[in-house]
């Protein structure tokens, strides 16, 4: 796994993406988009709905198909909470079939990326917990419990 600094590094790893991802999808993180490509860049929000290991596709809002982005153009794809902030690079999976029912389809799939580049925004300082024979704890109740 590559360093990028400090606070950031890229993740290949297909499982970890997954992990990052589901909790991406877990706890409703918010994606903003953009076209790579593009003279005049708009980022638009979207939110991750799925994901389907065997059809290699994520699931967002259907924003992303409406938004005149074309299948496989390249967007940009960037979500932050707390003090994460992930990126990847992904583009919209072109869906067969009749045109009536892919415009009621509401939701978009798009390609699972084949990197995501986290950056930590806080600075933290992370610890092997495996490696410590005791762990001092402080353990504080209110009155009473």
């Amino acid at each position: 796994m590559p360093e990028f600094g400090k606070n950031s590094r890229q993740i290949t790893d297909r499982q970890e993406i997954t992990d990052l991802l589901l909790v991406a999808q877990l706890y409703r993180w918010i994606l903003s988009y953009a076209p790579v490509d593009s003279e005049n860049v708009v980022s638009h929000t979207t939110e991750l709905v799925g994901m389907d290991g065997e059809a290699n596709s994520l699931t967002v809002s259907s924003e992303v198909k409406y938004s005149g982005i074309e299948p496989g153009e390249s967007i940009v794809f960037r979500a932050q909470s707390g003090g994460i902030n992930i990126r990847f690079e992904s583009s919209i999976i072109q869906v067969g079939g009749n045109v009536l029912t892919m415009r009621l389809f509401s939701d978009c799939r798009i390609k699972f990326p084949e990197s995501v580049t986290v950056n930590q925004l806080r600075g933290a300082v992370r610890v092997n917990f495996m490696n410590l024979a005791s762990i001092p704890v402080t353990y504080f109740t209110e009155e009473g419990s």
